[in-house]
């Protein structure tokens, strides 16, 4: 891949995300925004799960080409491909507890907006966006404790 290419992907992710995210806002209100918007969310993480496997794939199989470099497929190499694969379930999983409230919201929203317990639970939208800022917050801790380097780093960070 060039820069070049990088870069152009880049800025269509970026335009995409800025561009749906402005429309969201403007027209929230509207039933076919917000069905659009949760269908995209269960696509994205149909979209994430597969990339994760896919990673999972390829540092086994990458793994597995230095091992035989070297002779032996030992415990230690499996040891780190469960722990990569424990990073990123527990990355999926945050994900989805920190996204799930505000797509439930936004079904409530659409099938039973007048309903009272629905009602109730939609008066949380303020807690259910900070659950999605959260789990922006949440990612890099995850990835700092679960790695040695990035766990040394951080205290190296904090103890100046």
């Amino acid at each position: 891949m060039t820069i070049r290419r990088a870069w152009i992907i880049l800025t269509v992710i970026w335009v995409l995300g800025g561009g749906c995210g402005i429309v969201i806002v403007i027209f929230y209100d509207y039933t076919i925004t917000v069905m659009c918007f949760t269908s995209i969310f269960f696509l994205l993480l149909v979209f994430i799960v597969c990339l994760y496997i896919h990673m999972f794939l390829l540092a086994q199989s990458h793994a597995r080409k230095i091992s035989s470099l070297s002779g032996q497929w030992n415990s230690v190499q499996q040891k780190t491909n469960m722990k990569g694969a424990t990073t990123l379930t527990i990355l999926l999983g945050v994900f989805i507890c920190c996204w799930f409230p505000f797509i439930l919201h936004l079904f409530l929203f659409i099938f039973c907006p007048q309903n009272p317990y629905c009602a109730c639970y939609m008066s949380t939208m303020y807690v259910n966006c900070t659950l999605i800022l959260c789990n922006s917050v949440i990612d890099p801790f995850i990835y700092a404790f679960r790695s040695p380097e990035l766990r040394s780093t951080f205290k190296k960070m904090l103890c100046c």
